[in-house]
């Protein structure tokens, strides 16, 4: 049992299962060194029966004690670990063979009867008779180190980017499970291409990417485990990112209230104070409840933004679900840079810079309904590098 990490340190965990596994008085009371001698533990009939009632004890409290970690790991009821059996710490599974490393629950059982029950052969049909079913394996991908140090090398085998559109995904109550479809250890370049393949379709069925042709996603794929351009990775992460976080981890609602005040004065407009009246108007009608959730607040003050660019430049904004209006981009783009000349919204976005369309194409185009959160996470990057942009256009003059 000491390869397993749940009963290794002094945390409070293990405190808590050896009270409650071994912490019976019989027990205490016979391997206290105080009381060697007394009630015959030392010889005779009664010291014979205490050690026989001792040792069955033990091996009731090993088996549950193995039930308990095997039902809790399944039931990731211990999530500090990972794993639960230790890497490093080996233990002999086989009586013909060397010491390795303990990957599931039955082998442990199997070492433990074999071991110590006499006679018994194979354990675990004896334990399902009792009701113990041992089922937890352990597999490379609970040994896996998940933090990331570099953006452009932890990433390109795909398996760290499968993990988090799983727990992005569950937390959303949705159904994805990448991770069992890796390919692990990802140590040459097949298998890295097919976990990252794995991860993109994953996204796709989510809706956090556009429908692609599947050489379009192929050459993602091997941008992706190359890293070059790294902006292609990027991309993948920002799709991630827009499909489950949302406008509220893009844009900064205190900076669209002041830029939306800035709107309603005449030199946003080139002086043309009938403009600044319309946007200023247009924003006062939407008001922003200060009670609500950051992503609540975010996404109002978009659509306030939104309303008063619209209303200077003669288009629509943003609808109730985020979406931009057909021509909305263009004229948004060309305000903020009036020397970028486009025709078309797709156009602009590319002029700009910044926004990928492999990830917000469907949100530029009518015919396709991309989730609630890509088209929010779209309206607040395009705002974030419109603004973004601008200033750093006018400290670029400043400074020329």
């Amino acid at each position: 049992l000491d390869a397993a990490l749940p009963l290794r340190g002094d945390g409070s965990l293990k405190a808590q299962l050896a009270d409650h596994l071994f912490g019976d008085a019989e027990t205490a009371f016979a391997r206290d060194e105080d009381n060697r001698g007394k009630n015959g533990k030392d010889g005779g009939v009664y010291g014979k029966q205490l050690g026989e009632e001792l040792r069955k004890r033990c091996v009731a409290h090993v088996f549950a004690l193995l039930h308990f970690l095997d039902a809790a790991r399944l039931s990731d009821a211990l999530p500090q670990h990972s794993r639960l059996f230790s890497a490093s710490r080996k233990v002999v599974i086989e009586a013909d063979q060397g010491p390795s490393q303990v990957t599931s629950t039955q082998q442990l059982a199997r070492a433990f009867g074999r071991d110590c029950l006499a006679g018994e052969g194979d354990i675990l049909p004896h334990l399902e008779r009792l009701g113990i079913d041992l089922k937890f394996i352990q597999t490379p991908l609970h040994d896996y180190d998940w933090r990331v140090r570099d953006f452009g090398r932890d990433l390109r085998d795909g398996v760290r980017l499968a993990r988090a559109v799983d727990v992005a995904a569950h937390n959303d109550k949705l159904e994805s499970d990448v991770c069992a479809k890796l390919r692990v250890p990802a140590a040459s370049r097949l298998p890295k291409l097919h976990n990252v393949s794995a991860v993109i379709e994953a996204l796709q069925a989510l809706g956090a990417i556009p429908d692609q042709s599947r050489a379009a996603l192929g050459d993602w794929a091997r941008a992706v485990v190359d890293g070059r351009p790294l902006l292609r990775t990027r991309d993948l992460v920002a799709a991630l990112a827009a499909r489950f976080s949302g406008a509220a981890r893009t844009v900064d609602a205190g900076r669209l209230r002041r830029e939306v005040g800035r709107l309603g004065g005449a030199q946003a407009w080139a002086g043309d104070s009938t403009k600044a009246s319309r946007a200023q108007d247009a924003a006062d009608a939407i008001t922003i409840d200060e009670t609500g959730t950051d992503e609540s607040r975010a996404r109002t003050s978009l659509t306030q933004w939104a309303a008063a660019v619209a209303a200077g430049c003669h288009c629509q904004g943003l609808d109730a679900d985020g979406r931009c209006a057909p021509g909305f981009v263009r004229a948004a783009v060309q305000l903020y840079h009036p020397a970028l000349s486009c025709d078309t919204d797709e156009a602009a976005v590319s002029m700009l810079g910044g926004v990928s369309l492999d990830v917000y194409a469907a949100c530029l185009d009518p015919s396709s309904s991309p989730p609630e959160r890509v088209a929010w996470a779209f309206a607040a990057r395009l705002a974030h590098r419109l603004l973004a942009s601008r200033d750093a256009l006018q400290a670029a003059t400043k400074l020329g």
